[in-house]
């Protein structure tokens, strides 16, 4: 379970994140959605620990993390974070990319990570790729690559963030359809995004960021139906308005 309280980031005397609070229990995956510069990715970098907070909570399970314990997660209590960019090794091919962090960080050995990565690979449809490098295969496929990466250190929770930019159609819902296979490990998945349809396709439940503060958390389909705040209803109204043809659709 992923349990933010109350959490505050101040970018000098500028609030970034006001008292933010949201619960994402293991199973769920919960679609953070609002404008660009509501604090979605600061509040990713915040429970990830790459992000100082002022005040507030971030609980991993039994375990709980005040502003002075910022440092990145370690350990089984870690929690994983894709980046927009993918952040993957471009010098190391795809098996690489997996099992450079359980042997360095968990001091895993070369054949039980390697073992561990090829059933990840065969899971998520990338088992032929393994002695690609990241330039040799598509933006689908490296998103993929990159969530793969990170459930090799068995995290608790994972973020996403914008996990569909950039993708066509095609690219897109099988991302959506992996993401909905994630609840079945039971993880607390936490994504932010600008695209509604993931919200409606992957999500369980949306969280509605605007200017610094969550206004609205319920269920995906209810919220997307029915939103019960004003606020929410502009945002998701513009947001839907905004969706632009891509490629591929």
């Amino acid at each position: 379970m992923l349990r933010v309280a109350e959490l505050t980031v101040r970018a000098g005397s500028s609030i970034v994140l006001e008292a933010v609070s949201l619960v994402v229990e293991p199973g769920q995956v919960v679609a953070l959605v609002g404008a660009s510069g509501s604090g979605k990715t600061t509040l990713l970098r915040a429970v990830q620990g790459l992000t100082g907070f002022s005040a507030g909570t971030v609980q991993l399970g039994e375990e709980r993390f005040a502003p002075e314990s910022t440092s990145v997660r370690s350990g089984k209590s870690k929690v994983g974070l894709v980046f927009q960019d993918y952040q993957l090794f471009e010098h190391l091919d795809v098996l690489a990319n997996l099992t450079l962090a359980p042997r360095i960080v968990e001091r895993e050995s070369v054949a039980s990570s390697e073992r561990r990565a090829r059933e990840l690979l065969r899971e998520f449809q990338l088992e032929a790729l393994s002695a690609r490098k990241p330039s040799e295969i598509s933006g689908g496929q490296k998103q993929r690559v990159a969530i793969a990466r990170a459930l090799m250190m068995e995290p608790r929770c994972l973020l996403l963030d914008e996990p569909t930019a950039a993708l066509d159609r095609n690219a897109r819902e099988r991302l959506y359809e992996l993401v909905r296979s994630l609840g079945k490990r039971d993880l607390a998945v936490l994504a932010a995004t600008h695209d509604l349809e993931f919200a409606r396709q992957a999500a369980t439940h949306i969280a509605v960021l605007a200017r610094g503060k969550v206004i609205e958390f319920g269920e995906a389909e209810a919220v997307l139906a029915a939103p019960k705040e004003e606020a929410s209803r502009s945002l998701l109204s513009a947001a839907s308005a905004e969706e632009s043809p891509r490629p591929g659709s």
